[in-house]
């Protein structure tokens, strides 16, 4: 998902000479938490409504303004913008389209597009999410290796327990996952019982991640296995001309192929 999307095209000025009172009525008669400052047709920084509140009313909006404006493109992932706005940590972002302002984005705004992109059960990211981290990587010329894993005969264990029983599991499962979780390591739930992974670890690190990730999951004395497809970017020469949709494809199948010769 891209910025532009998301950004509120519509946005209001306000001259650097005119005084902080005059901005705080601007943003209570625009309903607005932020004012782009402008001299002579030039835009030169952006007043908040914090800046207005922790500003003295007799000073000017040039007292009071950020004049570095920190901007991304409205084609930016959603994902990328909230970063940025996380490490300045500042609450609004001017968008822009071939070097003009084109709009401001909150970051309440991402955080909570961001936020619905999240499963509910496991609170891990949609697969939106690590097709966004694939994309990136393979435009990066970075490689990878891409995981899928799904549990052994969960359609039975649903059966003979009951789904609550299974979103137990799932939910084990996922914390796994987080437990698991290193810089270099991007999760989803793909699906169902399908979790795909994407990890930039060293190869040196992968036959115990990969122990760890598919270890049996016990719970109240049954005991479920699962199964993983392994995709190693590393050793693939034409990796960077596969999609992410072409490696999910193989991976899956991968898995699927494993999980016939456990149950087999």
């Amino acid at each position: 998902m891209r910025v532009g999307e998301l950004m509120t095209a519509s946005f209001y000025t306000v001259s650097s000479i005119k005084s902080v009172t005059y901005a705080a009525e601007l943003m209570e008669r625009f309903k607005v938490g932020s004012l782009l400052v402008v001299d002579d047709g030039e835009i030169i920084g952006i007043v908040t409504s914090r800046d207005i509140r922790s500003a003295h009313p007799n000073r000017i909006v040039a007292d009071a303004s950020t004049k570095d404006i920190i901007s991304v493109d409205k084609e930016c992932f959603v994902w990328d913008a909230l970063s940025m706005m996380e490490r300045h940590e500042i609450e609004r972002l001017a968008v822009t389209a071939e070097g003009k302002i084109t709009g401001i984005i909150t970051r309440e705004t991402l955080r909570n597009k961001t936020s619905q992109l999240l499963d509910p059960l496991t609170n891990l990211y949609r697969v939106d999410y690590l097709e966004y981290v694939a994309g990136k990587l393979l435009r990066d010329k970075q490689k990878f290796h891409l995981i899928f894993i799904d549990f052994n005969q969960f359609g039975k264990v649903n059966k003979d327990y009951g789904h609550p029983f299974g979103n137990d599991l799932l939910k084990i499962f996922s914390r796994r996952l987080l437990d698991l979780k290193c810089e270099h390591d991007y999760f989803c739930r793909y699906g169902g019982d399908e979790f795909v992974i994407v990890t930039t670890r060293d190869e040196t690190e992968m036959d115990k991640f990969l122990d760890l990730l598919t270890a049996p999951i016990h719970l109240n004395d049954i005991c479920i296995t699962l199964s993983a497809g392994v995709l190693n970017g590393y050793n693939e020469e034409s990796w960077f001309e596969m999609s992410f949709r072409d490696m999910l494809v193989k991976v899956s199948l991968a898995s699927t192929n494993n999980k016939k010769r456990q149950v087999s």
